[in-house]
């Protein structure tokens, strides 16, 4: 198979105990999280601007993305009339480490790490981001307070819905990510809604729960909207109740 855009090998930062590979594939265009630090966490020494595929030892390195960084399980959507694909990630910080103590190897039947990993020593931040599959650039990006831990969706009249941790369902502009509407579901609104028709009707449904990687708050409700639509949002999920299994709420 042949990369429709391409794929360049590069040169990389080199650690000759860790036996690192001289190059790595770097894909061409634009990445939609960051893969480098602009500025250096307090009291860590900032290696090769803590960029993808920096080789680490014993002392350790910060570097992007971290483990939980880029995309993860929550569904991506492509929208066909404008080739641009939609895709929530992460964008952290994260501590490696390895050397001679971690190449120890294990007994039987227990784990072997040839390395390690830490926590962030800053917050990190949701990313959502529109990528043209044409040339593999960002159209847009944002940087949320919270993370990114929901699927999206695109419709043919320009919008794309995304969840929200705090339980909000967003409306945005597929071209520019303007907000251009939300509603509060009441619990994280982390799954992807989808969009059907009947009897000549559009509808929109999503199901609020929550999502235990996220740490949103849960809930058991399915959600359908339309332009007819009278009934009001959910209290916001910080004031939402817990969800009770033995009691489903469907609205």
């Amino acid at each position: 198979m042949k990369p429709l855009i391409g794929i360049d090998e590069k040169p990389v930062v080199q650690e000759p105990r860790q036996l690192t590979s001289p190059t790595q594939p770097f894909p061409r265009g634009d990445a939609f999280v960051p893969q480098e630090i602009d500025i250096a966490p307090e009291d860590y020494p900032l290696v090769n601007r803590g960029r993808i595929f920096t080789p680490f030892w014993t002392d350790g390195i910060v570097a992007k993305p971290s483990p939980r960084g880029g995309a993860n399980w929550p569904p991506s959507s492509y929208d066909p009339a404008d080739n641009y694909y939609y895709v929530c990630g992460t964008d952290s910080v994260n501590l490696f480490k390895g050397g001679v103590e971690n190449q120890e190897m294990p007994g039987a039947g227990e784990r072997f790490l040839g390395g390690a990993f830490g926590g962030s020593p800053l917050p990190g931040t949701g990313i959502f981001a529109a990528l043209d599959m044409k040339t593999n650039h960002l159209v847009w990006r944002q940087a949320w307070k919270d993370s990114c831990y929901s699927g999206s969706m695109t419709t043919a009249g320009g919008l794309v819905f995304v969840g929200r941790n705090d339980g909000r369902l967003t409306a945005l502009d597929s071209s520019s990510g303007k907000r251009l509407w939300e509603f509060q579901t009441g619990a994280g609104m982390n799954s992807p809604p989808i969009a059907f028709e009947y009897e000549n009707v559009q509808y929109v449904a999503a199901y609020s729960a929550g999502n235990q990687f996220a740490g949103s708050p849960r809930g058991d409700s399915l959600w359908l909207f339309s332009l007819k639509g009278t009934m009001g949002p959910a209290p916001a999920a910080s004031a939402a109740l817990p969800a009770n299994p033995a009691t489903t709420a469907a609205r």
